[in-house]
């Protein structure tokens, strides 16, 4: 499966976040671990960069960058399930990056 690449960042959640939040949750694992981005833009989104280099590097760089905001904001916009977490108040306890 080709993902497509992201041209604006939505402020919220979107289904496409939730589909893909295993994916965002091991591309953090791999940026953290060092991992080159062209082999995780191979394995994790299925990008060819000998095809084209740019497209794929910048494929990788806005699934970090969304996947990086999905786990440090984004999802907790999402809760608010015992009223002392309000949309938007909450920060995480670490940061990702």
């Amino acid at each position: 499966m080709f993902y497509d690449d992201c041209d604006h960042l939505p402020t919220e959640m979107t289904k496409y976040d939730w589909m893909t939040l295993p994916t965002y949750l091991a591309i953090i694992d791999d940026d953290a671990e060092g991992v080159h981005w062209r082999d995780g833009v191979r394995l994790r989104l299925a990008r060819d960069p000998a095809i084209d280099e740019a497209s794929a590097q910048a494929c990788w760089e806005s699934h970090l960058s969304r996947a990086q905001w999905v786990c440090e904001v984004g999802i907790y916009l999402d809760f608010d399930v015992t009223g002392i977490i309000s949309k938007g108040e909450i920060a995480p306890s670490r940061k990702l990056h």
